[in-house]
């Protein structure tokens, strides 16, 4: 049976447009009740990569109406005394949301800095009970490349209850949480990874695809 090519190009920019919209609304009124919203960033040390995010979460936030910013620590922070300055942002009411942006020194554990931030400040959605929760339907602060993905697919119009959709890599950051939130939507989900003896054989018949494994091809 031939099957029908339903390719469709999706633009992300209108949908960005519409969630700042949105979340602009939402700030402005915590702002009217005398919580205004702010982002605190982490950056650890000199990285250009890091700067050019920064510049543009900035640039973000100040679209969406929220106050951002930038807490830059030395590289050779030890990190219990990076854990500390986290656990005071936790602590402090004026701060809404905190990001850590990566990468951040090697003698620096990643993950011991995403389970010290505050499940309800985890604006990326990166710790682990963040993770968790969206075993259990959860979805408020979701992994937000992940969800940005899913948002995606539903701009297609696609009927998510019972569409096939394949998942190729199996990231704690990508992969597995957008299978998580697909299911929580109906879809039926195949995670394919670095064991899966044909990729290609799952992503024929998939309806909707999605590649989790940073390479472009």
């Amino acid at each position: 049976m031939t099957r029908t090519d339903d390719s469709r190009y999706l633009k992300g920019g209108p949908v960005a447009q519409r969630i700042i919209a949105s979340v602009r609304e939402d700030a402005a009124i915590a702002a009217s009740e005398g919580f205004p919203p702010k982002l605190v960033s982490i950056t650890v040390g000199d990285t250009e990569a890091v700067d050019v995010y920064v510049r543009n979460q900035r640039a973000k936030a100040a679209l969406a109406g929220i106050g951002f910013e930038e807490r830059r620590f030395a590289a050779d922070i030890t990190a219990g005394e990076l854990e500390a300055a986290i656990h005071g942002l936790n602590a402090d009411p004026r701060v809404t949301g905190i990001i850590i942006q990566r990468p951040v020194p090697a003698h620096i554990p990643i993950k011991t800095l995403q389970g010290a931030v505050h499940p309800l400040k985890d604006v990326e959605g990166m710790h682990p009970a963040s993770i968790g929760n969206i075993v259990y339907n959860q979805l408020d602060l979701a992994p937000c490349t992940a969800a940005a993905s899913v948002e995606l697919l539903k701009e297609t119009g696609l009927e998510l209850k019972g569409l096939e959709v394949v998942v190729v890599g199996h990231s704690e950051i990508v992969g597995k949480p957008i299978a998580f939130l697909l299911m929580s939507e109906g879809a039926t989900v195949t995670v394919c990874h670095h064991m899966t003896r044909s990729v290609a054989a799952h992503a024929r018949r998939a309806d909707a695809l999605f590649v989790a494994v940073g390479k472009p091809r």
